[in-house]
């Protein structure tokens, strides 16, 4: 966009204007101007946006295609493929505008297309001898080679973008799979050293025998590590209200032995981290 912008500017318009006292029809090379400048806005958008839709962007290319050929038709015989020449090689660059993200090979029909209207006007002027001939030759590969050169670059330019994103976002699962993973392992070690601290010495002392289960302390220790571990479990469960949820694993065990637990919830619980939640529970426990 910049460079058919500024080249379209600070080229075809200074040449126009230098050389408008020589052309055939000056305010056919005007307009030609204009409507290369209208095109080029139209395309602009639409390359900018990504818009790369076949009928319109033919539509646009073959507007390019007639501005430009008013614009040589309006050149002298002397002065075709000269510097006041502007509109042959300046259409080609609104075809790389306006074909850049459409597939090479209608870019090359665009530029045959736009040689052939030179051409064509060399051997109406009767400039298309042995000298013109090999003048148009000349001017014809130098600028179509630029012109497809860029194409190409934006195309490997585009394409390697698109690898990189795609190695990008492959190396960003794999850090997310794996701080997943490491996640998951500190819960669970933290898990194993909760079970570990609290439940091991209860079920070692019931083994060895230094434990009694008669006595009534000892029965009530187990209560409460067995109420701990089932809010280890309910810890781990995605549900709205994990604190409300956590109260509810913590009062099974008194449930299930016969004491009446009322469990009220007044307004809306904030978002509380998993030690805080763990530190309100240990009361009810």
């Amino acid at each position: 966009i910049l460079l058919v912008g500024v080249w379209h500017v600070g080229n075809d318009l200074l040449v126009l204007l230098a050389n408008r006292g020589d052309y055939r029809w000056p305010v056919a090379e005007v307009l030609s101007w204009l409507a290369l400048a209208a095109i080029g806005a139209v395309a602009g958008i639409r390359l900018w946006q990504g818009r790369t839709g076949r009928t319109v962007t033919w539509l646009l290319a073959g507007g390019a295609l007639a501005a430009g050929a008013v614009g040589i038709a309006a050149v002298p015989a002397d002065l075709l493929l000269s510097s006041a020449d502007w509109a042959w090689g300046s259409t080609g660059w609104f075809g790389v505008l306006v074909l850049l993200r459409r597939p090479p090979r209608e870019l090359g029909t665009f530029l045959a297309i736009n040689a052939a209207v030179a051409v064509g006007v060399l051997a109406d002027a009767g400039a298309l001898d042995r000298i013109g001939l090999a003048r148009a030759a000349t001017t014809i590969y130098g600028t179509a080679a630029l012109q497809l050169t860029l194409l190409l670059a934006a195309r490997a330019l585009a394409a390697t973008a698109q690898r990189a994103a795609a190695v990008a976002e492959a190396e960003s699962a794999v850090r997310r799979r794996r701080q997943v993973a490491e996640r998951l392992h500190a819960d669970r070690r933290q898990r194993y050293r909760t079970v570990r601290d609290a439940v091991a010495p209860l079920l070692a002392g019931l083994a060895d025998g230094t434990l009694d289960p008669a006595d009534r302390e000892v029965r009530h220790r187990c209560a409460v590590e067995a109420g701990r571990l089932r809010r280890l479990f309910a810890e781990t469960d995605d549900v709205a209200d994990p604190l409300l949820h956590e109260l509810r694993a913590c009062s099974y065990i008194a449930d299930q032995r016969g004491v009446a637990v009322d469990l009220q919830l007044t307004g809306r619980l904030p978002a509380l981290d998993r030690d805080v939640r763990r530190a309100l529970t240990e009361a009810p426990l």
